[in-house]
């Protein structure tokens, strides 16, 4: 997620905290012993939510047409900007900060005049869950002990299967 240029930077800084923590490890082995410390990461991310600047939670999205059939984020971003009398054209991005998931209202970047808590606690489980999957598989490969981690400078560059030393079959 904290690739995706739509990632709000609240949400992006947290996700690179996080993968930064994990970079610890130097194995798959290793990586249940920083799983607190990255747990501890999100938590304290999720309680400042509440506190945090309207500005990082704002979630940028490339305009692909100026007609939407559907009631979404991105035709109430469209009509937040219209509202403040900037003219959009398919191919510009656009900043918005989602005030009401619910009722869809958003406010132009520039314009926030706050943020809906529980929309971006979403958007943080889930960039949250996305870093937690590599905890999974490692517990699991770690139970089947089958598995082995090659790693450069604590990054996890490839796997192999440790009693062959085949690589496993593409996913």
């Amino acid at each position: 997620m904290a690739n995706r240029r739509d990632c709000p930077e609240y949400v992006k800084r947290m996700q690179l905290e996080m993968l930064d923590a994990m970079a610890a490890a130097r194995s798959a082995g290793e990586l249940g012993s920083v799983e607190p410390s990255v747990r501890e990461i999100h938590d304290t991310y999720a309680t400042g939510l509440r506190s945090a600047d309207a500005n990082e939670m704002v979630v940028n999205h490339r305009i692909g047409k100026l007609d939407y059939d559907k009631d979404c984020l991105q035709r109430s971003a469209l009509k937040a900007y219209a509202r403040l009398g900037v003219e959009l054209e398919p191919g510009m991005t656009v900043g918005y900060v989602v005030r009401d998931a619910r009722r869809r209202i958003v406010d132009a970047e520039w314009d926030a005049r706050g943020f809906d808590a529980a929309y971006y606690a979403g958007i943080l489980e889930k960039a949250s869950a996305e870093v937690a999957f590599a905890f999974e598989s490692a517990r699991r490969l770690s139970k089947r002990g089958e598995m082995e981690c090659n790693s450069e400078r604590g990054a996890i560059t490839s796997w192999r299967r440790a009693s062959t030393g085949s690589s496993p079959p593409p996913a």
